[in-house]
């Protein structure tokens, strides 16, 4: 198959996807105010879709700062909602210190590439990855420990944590193999690995949509 007509599939896929989530975000963070804690996925699908439209109109400058600084508003998000969701204080604590971490990584990678377009982002992504599996497996730890009434199933904080956790586990070895080889290769095989790398934030996403749209009534927020 073509390699660029494979990079058009999946992105499509992909903003396809991220749009129905911002759609079904926005619709049931109104529909139930009470679950606050979902107003801060459709902000993050917003920016993801801003990132993908950028980068289809060609706007190299504007993309690469955008696609630079974005791992940063993810984990953002990504913490925000474990702060809401975990029992834990001490866990919920140190967040906060972890977020101050993967920013310090964030301007010292920027630094080190004064063109936007030399960023790493593979270690950008591996640092973040690792970041997240941390609070996702203390929330399944609580969950399968002292959460026995609540139905997974029809979880909204397990299916977000879950689509959270199917990105991170995904994305390490992925990001790895961008960090050490990126330099190494040609345009057609970083095309190639953009299909890859966009496989587990479809995954993502439509794991999102199952959470937003569970009828519960044990979930508190």
């Amino acid at each position: 198959m073509d390699v660029n007509l494979l990079y058009k599939i999946f992105a499509s896929t992909l903003l396809v996807v991220t749009t129905a989530a911002l759609i079904l975000g926005l619709k049931y963070s109104i529909k139930h105010k009470h679950r606050s804690v979902l107003k801060v996925f459709p902000f993050y699908s917003f920016f993801s879709i801003v990132e993908l439209t950028i980068s289809s109109f060609n706007i190299p400058n504007l993309f690469f700062v955008i696609r630079n600084w974005f791992p940063l508003l993810e984990l953002l998000v990504f913490f925000i909602f474990f702060n809401s969701v975990l029992s834990t204080k001490w866990v919920k604590m140190l967040l906060p210190f972890l977020f101050l971490i993967f920013l310090s990584d964030c301007i010292v990678l920027s630094m080190a590439s004064p063109n936007p377009e030399e960023f790493n982002l593979g270690n950008a992504y591996t640092v973040e990855s690792f970041l997240l599996i941390f609070p996702a497996a203390f929330y399944f730890m609580e969950t399968f420990q002292s959460r026995s009434d609540v139905i997974l199933s029809t979880d909204t904080s397990f299916w977000l944590t879950t689509g959270i956790s199917v990105f991170a586990l995904s994305s390490i070895p992925l990001s790895s193999f961008q960090w050490v080889f990126s330099s190494q290769m040609n345009e057609k095989w970083l095309l190639m690995l953009v299909p890859v790398i966009a496989l587990p934030y479809i995954i993502m996403n439509v794991l999102f949509i199952k959470g937003f749209t569970c009828k519960i009534k044990t979930l508190q927020l």
